[in-house]
């Protein structure tokens, strides 16, 4: 998937193929009949199909939105596919203040800087990984994983820049193989605010995705040195492809 940046909002949108087929024409579908993400392989960016009903959905995020009053707090939302197309009476607004979230919601949290749909515990229901980014005001930074299940998005796990995820961008893949999607987030500010223009060289790493969820068990990280690369001022991680 790619994360397009449309004013304050984050579209989650299919990438990495024609909008068709081969020769661009629409995809053959039956009516009324949806797609399962559940049969594409971990590390594609897949639809998103949060309740596994056969129908995508359509996830967007608002990360300059005010929670109760918290100016840019953030929050992302999900409206659901149907028969019918995109269903704004069936849709979810998840914030850091929502019940069985984890986390408080802060003014300048910027819930949904970025985010990035997977099937990160190979249940076969899609789940979105929301960033949230108050690194400048509170210096805080940290990806939420909300969970996918039949009812829709719920609530998952908090990763911290303790577990390699400051994550000032994302981007899944099935990067060993084994059908369950990981999350590659990059740190470009690992030695110090980016503004800095001097000692900040980045890092990224890898979390793999298990059973449950993404882990720190085999997790890959690495900096500038380790690629060979010059670090100096690099911001490695700053932008990933997805």
């Amino acid at each position: 998937m790619v994360a397009l940046v449309a004013g304050s909002a984050v579209l989650a949108v299919q990438a990495g193929a024609a909008p068709g087929g081969a020769d661009g024409s629409a995809p053959a579908r039956s009516p009324g009949a949806g797609t399962s993400s559940a049969a594409r392989p971990a590390g594609l960016a897949p639809q998103a199909d949060f309740n596994k009903d056969g129908y995508e959905d359509f996830a967007v995020s608002a990360p300059k939105g005010a929670v109760g009053g918290k100016a840019k707090a953030g929050y992302a939302a999900v409206v659901y596919g149907s028969a019918n197309g995109a269903d704004t009476g069936h849709r979810q607004i998840l914030d850091l203040d929502s019940p069985g979230v984890a986390g408080e919601a802060m003014a300048e949290d910027k819930f949904g800087s970025r985010t990035v749909a997977r099937d990160f515990n190979g249940d076969g229901f899609t789940d979105l990984a929301v960033h949230a980014d108050n690194y400048y005001e509170m210096d805080r930074r940290f990806v939420t994983i909300l969970w996918g299940a039949k009812d829709g998005l719920t609530s998952g796990a908090l990763l911290t820049d303790s577990k390699g995820a400051e994550g000032e961008d994302m981007a899944g893949g099935d990067f060993n193989g084994d059908g369950k999607a990981d999350l590659g987030v990059g740190a470009p500010g690992e030695d110090g605010p980016v503004d800095t223009g001097s000692g900040d060289m980045g890092a990224a790493w890898v979390l793999p995705g298990a059973a449950g969820g993404l882990t720190t068990k085999g997790a890959v990280s690495f900096a500038p040195s380790d690629l060979g690369a010059p670090g100096a001022g690099a911001a490695l991680g700053l932008w990933t492809a997805e």
